[in-house]
C-alpha cells in the first residue's frame, strides 16, 4: 500500500463525511433512549451461516495454551443475549469480518456495521427506525456548512430560488451515481412475491417458495441449473439478476416477507395466502432494505423458540458440511438465551455502503482508509481476474 493515496482530497472528504456520519448514527440511537454496549469481536463460536466464513483466529494467556477462537461476522448473538437479560434497546457500532466474499464495490473482508434490537417490537418497528435513522443523517449532511453542488449534487444558486415545499424534496433527495432518490417517507414496501411479480415477471399465483417451481422457472429463462442446485441456488440465480439490480431508485425498497427457508434468525408466521400473496403459508418475518440496488440491511422479528434454533443450527450445520465448510460449533449459551427471549426485533446495518451512498462513491474502496485492495495489492490482481 501507498501512503501517498491518502493525500487524495476527495477521499479525505470521504473520510471526514464518513465520521459525521458515524457520529450522526450515535446521535440518533442516543436520542431514541438505545444503550450502546460493546461486545466482543473475538469470540469462542462464530454464527452458522452456511455462506458466510468468519475468520478463525487464537487468543491465550501466559499459563494456557492456545484457544480456538473466531473474529465475529456480526454482534447479533450477544445482543440477543443482552434482551435475555432484560436490556430493552440495544445497539452497537463494530467491525465485523467475513472472509471468502469478492474484494468488489460492495464488500470489504474487515467491515463497519451497527446493529440495534428492540424488545417487545417485530420487525415493522425496525422499518420504521430505518428509515428515521437515515432520513436524520443525510438531513444533518445536508445542513452542514460545506458547498454541496459538487459533493452531493445540489445547486445552492438555484435551492435558494425554490418554494419551501420544494425545498424540503430537494433536500430529501439523494443524488447517487447520476439516480435522484427521494428519501422522505412513507419508503416503498414490497413483499418478497410482489417483487418477483413487479421485477421477474411471475404470475401472482407462482409459488416462489416451490424448488421444482423455481428450477424450471431457471431453465426456461436460460440460467445453468444442476440437479445439485438447493432452492437457495435457484432463488438466487433469478433474485440477483433480475430483481436486486432494480430495487430502491425512486425511493428506498424495503423488502419484506421472505420464504420461510430464508427465515435464518427470524420467526416464521402462517398467514392466508391471499393476504401475504406467498403459495405457502409459512413465511418469515425478514426484510432487507436497498438503495441504488445497494443492499443495506437485514432484519428480522426474532425467533424466541430455542428447539427450533438448534433444529435450524443442525440444519445449518449439515449444509457446512456439504460445502465443504468447517463445521462450527454451536453456542451453547446463546440457544439458552434464545428461550429467556421477549419478542424482539433487530437489524443488521451496513456503513460503509451507506456512507458510499451518501458521499456519491462507486466503490466501498472509495470510502476506507486502508481496503484490503490496497493492504494486500497482489489480491486486487486475483480478484478482478
Amino acid at each position: 500500500m501507498s501512503w501517498q493515496r491518502l493525500q487524495d482530497v476527495r477521499l479525505q472528504k470521504r473520510l471526514q463525511t464518513r465520521s459525521r456520519i458515524i457520529q450522526l448514527i450515535r446521535d440518533f440511537f442516543v436520542r431514541e433512549g438505545f444503550l450502546e454496549i460493546e461486545t466482543p469481536i473475538a469470540v469462542p463460536a462464530a454464527g452458522q451461516e452456511p455462506y458466510l466464513n468468519p475468520n478463525e483466529t487464537k487468543i491465550w494467556d501466559h499459563r494456557s495454551p492456545e484457544i480456538p477462537a473466531y473474529l465475529i461476522t456480526s454482534p447479533e448473538y450477544a445482543h440477543k443475549k443482552l434482551l435475555a437479560a432484560g436490556f430493552k434497546k440495544t445497539f452497537e457500532i463494530t467491525r465485523c469480518f467475513r472472509s471468502g466474499e469478492p474484494w468488489d464495490g460492495l464488500h470489504n473482508p474487515e467491515f463497519t456495521m451497527i446493529e440495534w434490537y428492540r424488545a417487545h417490537a417485530d420487525y415493522t418497528k425496525i422499518m420504521n427506525d430505518v428509515e428515521k435513522m437515515v432520513q436524520y443523517v443525510w438531513q444533518n449532511i445536508i445542513a452542514s456548512p460545506e458547498p454541496k453542488q459538487a459533493w452531493y449534487g445540489v445547486d445552492s444558486a438555484k435551492q435558494s430560488r425554490r418554494s419551501p415545499r420544494s425545498l424540503h424534496s430537494l433536500a430529501m433527495t439523494l443524488y447517487y451515481q447520476d439516480h435522484h432518490i427521494n428519501l422522505s417517507s412513507p419508503w416503498q414496501r414490497l413483499t418478497m412475491q410482489e417483487a418477483w411479480e413487479k421485477y421477474a415477471d411471475t404470475p401472482k399465483c407462482a409459488n416462489i417458495c416451490d424448488r421444482k417451481y423455481l428450477r424450471g422457472l431457471c431453465q426456461k429463462r436460460g440460467y445453468t441449473v444442476s440437479a445439485k442446485d438447493s432452492y437457495d441456488d435457484l432463488f438466487f440465480k433469478i433474485f440477483l439478476t433480475d430483481i436486486e439490480p432494480k430495487l430502491g431508485f425512486s425511493k428506498p425498497t424495503i423488502l419484506y416477507e421472505y420464504p420461510a427457508q430464508m427465515a435464518a434468525l427470524a420467526r416464521t408466521v402462517a398467514k392466508p395466502r391471499g393476504a401475504s400473496g406467498l403459495a405457502t403459508k409459512q413465511i418469515a418475518e425478514r426484510f432487507e432494505i436497498y438503495i441504488a440496488g445497494i443492499e443495506l440491511g437485514n432484519a428480522f422479528s426474532e425467533l424466541t423458540d430455542a428447539r427450533e434454533q438448534r433444529a435450524r443450527f443442525i440444519e445449518e450445520q449439515k449444509l457446512r458440511k456439504k460445502l465443504n465448510k468447517k463445521v462450527i460449533p454451536l453456542d451453547e449459551d446463546f440457544l439458552d438465551a434464545v428461550g429467556h427471549m421477549p419478542s424482539a426485533a433487530g437489524i443488521a446495518f451496513g456503513i460503509d455502503r451507506l456512507v458510499m451512498l451518501l458521499t456519491d462513491a462507486k466503490s466501498i474502496q472509495d470510502v476506507l482508509a486502508f481496503p484490503a485492495t490496497e493492504l494486500w495489492p497482489c489480491q486486487k490482481i486475483k480478484s478482478e481476474i
